[in-house]
């Protein structure tokens, strides 16, 4: 985890089957069919939202410099 913040791109999430494509928010009948737990899954957030910096440990472990933007990637 980079920014210390997780997070899924509905591009990402919408692979899954239980996105509303609409609202870009996680079906809550889907998730109970299947036995799933909301608080397990990443919260859905647009391409190009801004997660916070590249922590110090993220640094020290990706080689990536600390304080690095991180963005929402999509497909």
């Amino acid at each position: 985890m980079l920014s210390g913040e997780l997070a899924v791109d509905p591009s990402n999430a919408g692979t899954t089957g239980l996105l509303d494509l609409v609202t870009r928010d996680w079906r809550k009948g889907l998730l109970e069919m299947a036995g799933l737990r909301s608080d397990i899954l990443s919260p859905v957030k647009e391409t190009g939202t801004p997660l916070g910096p590249v922590t110090d440990n993220a640094a020290t472990l990706s080689g990536l410099r600390a304080g690095t933007p991180v963005i929402v990637g999509g497909r």
